[in-house]
């Protein structure tokens, strides 16, 4: 017998501020990810140039990352959806929060004079040095409280498989 996924609400938050904080992290991965995406070639030659791999590996990261931050956005909006995509949206959260949390410390800690990271894209210059190492902290708060409140797996059922093992 083949069981469909079902489209479910999600749950509520675990306290109400954390639905304000996930709407303000929603909005500011909508600004990212169309920044990026209208500077396109800027960004990938941006990533290009910070040195991550060959250039076919640099692109993949460079459209991965933007294709993460656009998919993170169900799970932080809420929407209703089956629970694995969920989970798998909370997890294309946490990739985008890792990427740019290390990318942050890496750009800060390797290279001695500031470059350009591609956090808006090519549009606005984001310098690797405090300004993105400040974004990528008050990301990783934001993203940390909202995985914290908005839990995908019920509560139960999660105590009910742990008891099984």
């Amino acid at each position: 017998m083949i069981k469909f996924a079902r489209a479910e609400k999600a749950e509520k938050p675990k306290k109400q501020y954390v639905e304000a904080i996930a709407y303000f992290q929603a909005i500011i991965l909508v600004i990212i990810a169309f920044m990026q995406l209208y500077s396109l070639q800027d960004f990938l030659a941006i990533l290009q140039n910070l040195d991550l791999g060959t250039r076919s590996q640099t692109y993949l990261v460079g459209c991965f990352i933007i294709w993460a931050e656009i998919f993170s956005l169900p799970f932080l909006l809420r929407m209703k959806l089956s629970i694995a995509f969920r989970v798998f949206s909370m997890l294309l959260l946490w990739s985008v929060t890792i990427f740019w949390l290390y990318l942050s410390v890496w750009l800060t800690s390797s290279i001695q004079d500031p470059v350009e990271s591609g956090l808006l894209g090519g549009i606005v210059p984001v310098d690797s040095g405090i300004q993105l190492f400040v974004f990528a902290i008050l990301f990783g708060a934001c993203s940390i409280n909202n995985i914290w409140g908005l839990w995908p797996l019920k509560r139960n059922k999660l105590a009910k498989l742990l008891k099984m093992n």
